[in-house]
């Protein structure tokens, strides 16, 4: 029967942790160990220090512990293992945010000293103007570094 053989294959599995395949191992122990101890402790806490509740409140406290001590011992091991890689992330997108933010303060600033050149330069054609001087310096998009850009560059 081909349904007795598929039984008797092993089924391949995956971690449920995103944790690397190396670590595995050394997480199983990490988050067992916590898992132990905390139950350990809370177990003890409540059967020999908690004395004024009946069994069905130190039933609940049990369980309200387990979900505690589960969640803690996932969180610290993750921590312990995936925990540089998530602050990592975690840094680099903080870094892109910073980066984002000032390349944005770039333009605006860029954008009001060009502006600010450009009321300057109309200011004095202006007023060359209405003296009937003439006016012959070349408008700031012209200009390359203080040069005109008709001379010699000055970046060469």
């Amino acid at each position: 029967m081909s349904g007795d053989k598929d039984i008797m294959e092993p089924i391949p599995r995956e971690s449920i942790w995103s944790v690397r395949e190396e670590d595995r191992p050394k997480f199983s122990i990490y988050f067992t160990a916590m898992f132990t101890i905390g139950m350990g402790f809370f177990i003890w806490y409540e059967i020999n220090l908690v004395t004024n509740d009946s069994v069905f409140d130190t039933i609940i406290a049990l369980i309200r512990d387990v979900v505690l001590t589960g969640i803690a011992s996932v969180t610290l091991s993750f921590a312990r293992f995936e925990g540089g890689d998530t602050m990592g992330i975690a840094l680099d997108l903080f870094r892109k945010q910073k980066f984002e933010e000032a390349f944005e303060q770039g333009i605006e600033r860029g954008h009001a000293e060009r502006d600010a050149e450009w009321e300057t330069w109309f200011r004095q054609f202006m007023e060359s103007q209405a003296k009937g001087i003439p006016f012959d310096e070349p408008p700031p998009s012209q200009r390359k570094n203080g040069a005109n850009r008709n001379d010699v560059q000055s970046d060469k």
